[in-house]
């Protein structure tokens, strides 16, 4: 599992000791993009264990459900697609 910050609050429900989600995936990279813009801080049941976590609806779904979610994406420099919904960085393509 990933790294545990246990000072750290979930942004959709503020719950304390969060895991960070890599909005632009390890796997599409080849290597980890351990950068802040990056990494969306969530508790285990919205990263990976609830009905409504980020892997299991997909982050257009999810930042779409909280506002939270969409909210932080854009203070940290990514930017929704008009077209097709999907989320860019300016230091990277589109995920």
């Amino acid at each position: 599992m990933s790294y545990i910050n246990r000072s750290g609050k979930c942004l959709v429900c503020s719950r304390v000791g969060i895991v960070y989600h890599h909005v632009k995936t390890r796997g599409s990279t080849g290597k980890p993009i351990d950068e802040d813009w990056n990494k969306m801080p969530l508790c285990v049941d919205h990263h990976t264990h609830g009905g409504d976590c980020v892997h299991r609806m997909g982050l257009i779904s999810f930042a779409n459900k909280f506002k939270s979610a969409n909210d932080w994406l854009i203070k940290n420099g990514w930017e929704k697609c008009l077209m097709t919904g999907k989320w860019y960085h300016s230091q990277n393509n589109y995920i």
